[in-house]
């Protein structure tokens, strides 16, 4: 396997899928995604944000280019993570046995169906850097999701939020971006003011660390 991570090149075919605001993957160039509880956004904060896509899909609109898909995600990022880091919602991945069902599927594949580079789960919300390596990434993304759903309702019943159907996802663009990536992964529970207990943080090799096992 190769451990260099790969970015997006302009000059290759990008495979898009989704509706109207696509995912875009390349190849096997490193993405960042995340994803959350469905409680994690109340609905005076997704108003607010449906209202700043209207806005922009009307100011921008068009056919989707690599240049706007791009300039959306970064425009629109910013303040998805910033509520999201607020704490709304029940926060259950805030209990250590919760989180451990995230923990695990993430460890399943990772150095066989992907290369982990850095991941984060938060109380509400998971964010992670990888590359697949076994087909699109949008299914790895959908394995996450459905296996840890259905552990945690089998351990914990229904007495949670279940995750938001749909993701956030980026292609990574260069080295400097990949490392902006894994600073705001390593600095993601300390700026949310969240003790060592609260969060699980993942930095592998590329991050600039000696990663910690996968396997406990």
């Amino acid at each position: 396997m190769d451990d260099d991570p790969k970015f997006f090149d302009r000059s290759k075919e990008i495979e898009r899928h989704g509706g109207k605001l696509p995912h875009w993957q390349q190849d096997d160039a490193t993405v960042f995604v995340t994803f959350r509880l469905g409680d994690s956004l109340p609905k005076p904060i997704l108003d607010k944000l449906s209202e700043f896509k209207a806005n922009w899909l009307r100011i921008h609109g068009g056919d989707w280019t690599p240049e706007m898909e791009m300039r959306w995600k970064s425009e629109h990022a910013a303040a998805i993570d910033e509520k999201l880091d607020e704490g709304h919602g029940c926060c259950c991945l805030r209990k250590p046995e919760i989180r451990e069902e995230v923990i695990r599927v993430l460890r399943f594949g990772a150095g066989t169906l992907y290369r982990l580079d850095a991941a984060v789960v938060m109380p509400n919300h998971v964010h992670i850097l990888f590359a697949p390596l076994d087909g699109p990434f949008e299914k790895e993304i959908q394995a996450w999701k459905s296996v840890s759903s259905r552990r945690i309702s089998d351990l914990f019943g229904d007495a949670w939020p279940k995750w938001q159907k749909n993701y956030y996802d980026r292609l990574i663009r260069s080295q400097r971006h990949f490392d902006r990536v894994v600073r705001y992964i390593r600095e993601n529970g300390p700026k949310a003011s969240l003790g060592e207990d609260e969060y699980w943080l993942y930095v592998g090799e590329n991050g600039g660390a000696t990663p910690p096992s996968l396997e406990g």
